[in-house]
């Protein structure tokens, strides 16, 4: 067997490949007689050896508060959301140091991303379409990215054998192998079910992987990222308890990270044309034992990337999904770009008369705001919008909110006035 393919792991000729199958069938049993040995040895107390809290190692996060050496993770997310893009950039951005979607990378790391569906253009078709938009280059990535997909070669580290969990020891062996050879500091795994042979409800054979995954973790020093499915369902915004299969795996995992796809009222709360909501999705912490957790959501979209590939007259180029950062648009955003003297024109006509502040009433302020804009009414995501530009305005002193009573109903209802001259314009 060469050199090459004991330090690698990798063996290209058929010699070199039954060779590296006897190799790891003796390092398997070699495994498997210490582990014999340590059947007959006694179970023993390790005293506690104090030191102070300054002494102590800090925890080694690779990828934000995301991903730690040692530990395994999940990302979680329905089918379609856009997860194999988005652990495409992570990995990019973790190769280059460069912080691409708001986690920031602990350098320039090394990165083997495994993807056990796509076949092996239609995975590097997405990491070029990433690259060219985020204009990385290949001395950027300088061999610190490794690429592999389940049609070439498979990761199924446990099987099932009569209802019980039997490890794959070769496997996991040359699992280890190569992160060690490679000094891969992140091993992403794309998804979890490909790894595995064992029923997903079975908590118990599910946790049995999952502990396989965290040994691997801590036994090369390196984070395992293992992205997983959820169950299908509705819109809703997920939890772990969404995860697809038993608690097991979620219960493993230091971290989960939740890919939920815009809900028709975020669309509508965010000015977006009815049905563009599929572009985008937002990433909340589901689970966090090394850090305090956040309900805070940073939020992706799905940019569809030329790719320049046009074959003859007949054969157009391909556009791919390549995940980037999109802001939650703030309610200064909605009035920026108004034509000159529309603001002028709003304030002369609600001058002129009572408009409600309630978005349901006749006589709403908004109604005013859309025939100055020509805007349509009627159109869920421009009412949003239109309430967005009044709490800009009214933030920005343009306006005010008064409690009087409706000369009609009798009732005290909230209406929008103009206030008095503002120094901060929207």
């Amino acid at each position: 067997m060469s050199a090459a393919a004991k330090r690698t792991g990798r063996a290209s000729t058929p010699e070199e490949k039954t060779a590296f199958v006897r190799m790891l069938s003796e390092k398997s049993a070699e495994a498997q007689a210490a582990n014999d040995n340590q059947q007959g040895k006694p179970i023993t107390a390790t005293p506690y050896v104090w030191r102070a809290a300054a002494d102590t190692p800090r925890r080694e996060f690779l990828y934000g508060k995301h991903l730690c050496r040692s530990y395994i993770t999940t990302d979680a997310a329905p089918g379609g959301v856009g997860k194999s893009s988005q652990v495409i950039v992570d990995a990019l951005a973790m190769v280059t140091g460069r912080t691409l979607l708001g986690d920031e990378p602990d350098g320039k790391l090394r990165v083997w991303l495994w993807n056990g569906e796509d076949p092996r253009d239609e995975i590097e078709r997405r990491i070029a379409a990433a690259c060219g938009y985020f204009k990385i280059s290949a001395a950027d990535i300088g061999g610190r990215l490794f690429v592999d997909t389940g049609r070439e070669q498979g990761l199924v580290i446990v099987t099932q054998d009569r209802n019980k969990s039997v490890v794959a020891a070769p496997v996991v062996e040359a699992i280890k192998a190569t992160i060690r050879g490679n000094r891969i500091d992140v091993f992403i795994v794309d998804p979890f079910v490909t790894t595995h042979g064992v029923p997903e409800n079975d908590n118990t054979q599910i946790a049995a992987v999952a502990k396989l995954w965290g040994r691997i973790a801590d036994e090369c020093r390196c984070a395992v990222q293992l992205v997983h499915h959820v169950r299908k369902g509705d819109s809703r915004e997920l939890t772990v308890e969404d995860m697809r299969g038993g608690g097991a795996l979620g219960n493993a995992a230091r971290a989960v990270r939740l890919l939920s796809p815009m809900s028709a009222d975020e669309e509508s709360a965010a000015g977006i044309k009815p049905g563009g909501r599929f572009q985008f999705f937002k990433v909340t912490n589901g689970k966090s034992n090394l850090t305090l957790r956040s309900d805070h959501a940073d939020w992706r979209e799905l940019h569809s990337y030329p790719m320049g590939n046009t074959t003859g007259l007949t054969k157009p180029q391909d556009h791919v999904g390549v995940v980037r950062r999109w802001e939650w648009p703030s309610a200064a955003s909605m009035v920026e770009g108004l034509p000159a003297g529309a603001l002028d024109a709003i304030k002369a006509r609600l001058r002129g008369g009572d408009y409600k502040e309630h978005a349901l009433a006749n006589d709403w302020a908004g109604h005013v705001v859309a025939d100055i804009l020509q805007l349509d009414c009627d159109e869920k995501p421009t009412r949003q919008r239109i309430k967005r530009m009044l709490a800009a305005w009214i933030k920005a002193g343009h306006f005010k909110i008064e409690t009087r009573r409706d000369p009609v109903k009798r009732e005290f209802k909230k209406y929008i006035a103009v206030a008095g001259p503002t120094t901060a314009p929207v």
